[in-house]
């Protein structure tokens, strides 16, 4: 397969340090991702290449996932992908946490680089639930990602609420810039004011109106007193509603209310010293990046639009992370092909961009027009995030 060469020219460092049949069964698990776009195992089997039954390549993949060396091996392909698309001095990089399974029992860490619509993953961990949120878990996610980063490369963390001072410090202490959100029983103060009071976020919230406000220097929870920057904006109304279950009701569980609660309060948004020079907007507009995430973690489990990782019933953290790696592959196939088919004049889609990429790999028997040229339209799109206006 076209697509398949590509990544194997693109990854060559990396697949170089795999064994020979190792290497060739990574490709083709990714090829059986790029027809059948489904990461469960049984799927990838029934796509795989000049496969006449499903079991000889099911078990091919079964040894491939539990394979120790090619799991010692898992850092240098997210290496080499952040080698490909991280070239710009400060790339825009969200973080989050993500519920691998309905049963709660995984945690998806991960790392994406903002490009259009969807991130691109640069690094991902899988975690149990009691770790879910470790400070510890968070120390050495950050201390891997700068490992895999190129070291001229100072980029922009965006997280969201569930990431609180600790977070910020360690991002702080590796020269990196950070911007998040905070609610609940966050409190702050004015840093240009003596003795100004620590007021609860919803003492905040009442100031806020739809245009972004600058409140300056900050200082974040009274036990920490964190040194930032503050902005605040209400969002206007987007005429979302939520649609019915399946007794003709909105949802009214104690998630559901939680989730409504979240996205109808304000943004009170706090960042880096280092971000200081940058407007109210253009921080906001950064913030808004960070949504682009939560779209990529819908493609990733959603079994009705993405490759249904939900519906997998792999156990172990390791075989779980070797398929996210696949998916990870190819995905970037799916990149290169969306850039490479769509004119740069096109500001709008009816579907992402992302989902273009893949309906051309499987009409086109997954062939990719110049891939050398997409590769660096893709670093384009990706440095466009950070020239905000």
């Amino acid at each position: 397969m076209h697509a398949t060469r590509v990544l194997q020219k693109l990854l060559a460092p990396a697949l170089g340090s795999l064994d020979r049949r190792n290497a060739a069964n990574l490709l083709r698990a990714v090829d059986a991702c790029l027809r059948g776009r489904r990461l469960v195992m049984m799927e990838l089997a029934r796509h795989w290449g000049n496969a006449a039954k499903v079991w000889p390549p099911l078990k091919r993949l079964d040894r491939l996932l539990s394979n120790p060396s090619v799991q010692a091996q898992r850092c240098r392909f997210y290496g080499a992908v952040a080698l490909l698309a991280v070239r710009t001095p400060e790339p825009v990089i969200v973080v989050d946490w993500s519920e691998l399974k309905a049963d709660g029992r995984w945690h998806l860490l991960r790392a994406g680089l903002v490009v259009r619509g969807r991130t691109l993953t640069v690094y991902e961990e899988v975690h149990p639930q009691r770790r879910l949120n470790s400070p510890v878990v968070h120390r050495h996610f950050l201390a891997a990602l700068k490992k895999l980063l190129p070291r001229s490369v100072t980029p922009i963390i965006v997280t969201d609420a569930g990431f609180r001072v600790p977070w910020f410090r360690e991002v702080e202490a590796l020269g990196w810039h950070w911007l998040g959100r905070v609610r609940g029983r966050v409190s702050l103060c004015l840093a240009t004011k003596a003795f100004a009071p620590f007021l609860p976020v919803a003492d905040w919230y009442r100031h806020a109106t739809p245009k972004a406000t600058a409140l300056g220097a900050i200082r974040v929870t009274a036990n920490h007193q964190l040194a930032a920057y503050g902005t605040l904006i209400r969002q206007p109304p987007k005429g979302r509603h939520q649609v019915l279950n399946r007794s003709g009701c909105r949802a009214d569980s104690g998630q559901a209310r939680k989730m409504a609660r979240a996205g109808g309060e304000p943004w009170l948004l706090v960042y880096s010293p280092s971000l200081a020079a940058r407007s109210a907007r253009q921080i906001v507009t950064l913030y808004r990046h960070r949504m682009q995430i939560e779209s990529s973690f819908r493609d990733l489990k959603s079994h009705r639009f993405g490759a249904g990782f939900e519906d997998t019933q792999t156990r172990s953290a390791e075989r779980l992370q070797m398929l996210l790696l696949i998916h990870l592959l190819a995905t970037l196939v799916a990149w290169l092909a969306a850039v490479a088919t769509t004119h740069t004049h096109e500001l709008r889609f009816r579907v992402s961009m992302l989902r273009r990429g893949w309906e051309h790999l499987r009409k086109s028997s997954a062939r990719i027009p110049a891939p050398d040229q997409a590769l660096r339209r893709l670093c384009s799109l990706a440095s466009q995030a950070v020239a905000t206006p």
